[in-house]
């Protein structure tokens, strides 16, 4: 990724913005540190009747109680990973990966689907769970990372130290650079600078190496980023992003909607907004299964936006 400081025009304001973020690393807060699960000793059967109901409850989750049913229940079996240890089995990395990453991703949608843009604390407080079970994800999946992780090392030197990290270690670090950033925004300018460059080097380890997990999210997280820089915003790389990101994955609504959002707004592009919304608005739910109720919600925020008009442009 591009960094800020090729998008600033003169020496002196690079030279404040260093220094800002120098000063920002030092007083932005510090990420939240969140009580995992109770270590339970289940045996195989408990397990798997557990993680039948949590995917009961997962497919119902534009239902809030379902969704917060499935993310204790999911948290409470990926609790009993450490128990197989004591009977000897060896440690499923890989499942306790899985678990964390969807886990992460529930805490998303909670926010997405059942949060409001009022509900400071609360937005805080799930995106701070969402870090936490997002760098469990990281570290069943890549333990090298587990130091600059916890705050004793700099995750983007570890990203670059370790090429060899395993693809599986993305999904953990889309929702992690994902809650992070959402986290810092309810603490404030100093603490999104501090975090910023985990931010962007576990976005762009996604990027190189699973651009297409989770519908293209890379390209959509990258779509929105050149159009909210304080300085150098670039429309035309946020419609290349945007556009890849449809093009993985044209039934995800979400990337229609942020396009619509961001990029056709910046551009000034009226005829564009309402085309992709209207698009959004008229996709039937049933042609991606999987993702009918992200899809939804897609359609109630295009909804919203077209209401909007007028005032955005």
């Amino acid at each position: 990724m591009i960094s800020v400081s090729e998008t600033l025009k003169h020496f002196s304001i690079l030279g404040i913005a260093l220094l800002a973020a120098s000063w920002a690393a030092g007083c932005g807060a510090t990420q939240p540190q969140v009580r995992g699960p109770e270590d339970e000793a289940l045996d195989a059967d408990q397990r798997r009747r557990l993680m039948a109901r949590a995917h009961e409850s997962w497919e119902n989750r534009l239902d809030r109680a379902d969704l917060e049913a499935a993310i204790e229940t999911y948290r409470r079996v990926a609790g009993t990973q450490p128990a197989a240890e004591k009977t000897g089995e060896s440690r499923d990395t890989s499942t306790s990966a899985e678990l964390w990453t969807r886990i992460a991703r529930g805490y998303q949608f909670r926010a997405d689907a059942h949060l409001s843009d009022a509900q400071t604390e609360a937005i805080r407080d799930n995106h701070a769970r969402g870090i936490d079970a997002a760098k469990r994800a990281i570290k069943a999946a890549a333990p090298v990372l587990a130091d600059a992780l916890d705050g004793k090392g700099d995750l983007k030197k570890a990203l670059d130290e370790n090429s060899g990290l395993p693809s599986t270690a993305a999904p953990g670090l889309y929702w992690y650079a994902i809650h992070l950033g959402q986290w810092g925004q309810t603490q404030g300018m100093f603490t999104l600078m501090k975090y910023r460059s985990d931010i962007e080097s576990a976005m762009t380890f996604v990027r190189d190496n699973r651009p297409e997990y989770f519908y293209g999210a890379c390209f959509r997280y990258f779509g929105t980023y050149w159009t909210r820089l304080p300085m150098g915003k670039k429309p035309d790389r946020s419609r290349q992003n945007f556009d890849q990101a449809i093009e993985i994955a044209p039934s995800f609504l979400a990337s229609k909607v942020l396009k619509a959002k961001h990029y056709a707004t910046l551009a000034g592009d009226r005829k564009l907004f309402e085309r992709l919304l209207q698009e959004v608005l008229e996709a039937d739910l049933d042609a991606a299964p999987a993702v009918r109720a992200e899809n939804t919600i897609a359609q109630r925020q295009a909804e919203k936006l077209l209401e909007r008009a007028d005032e955005l442009f």
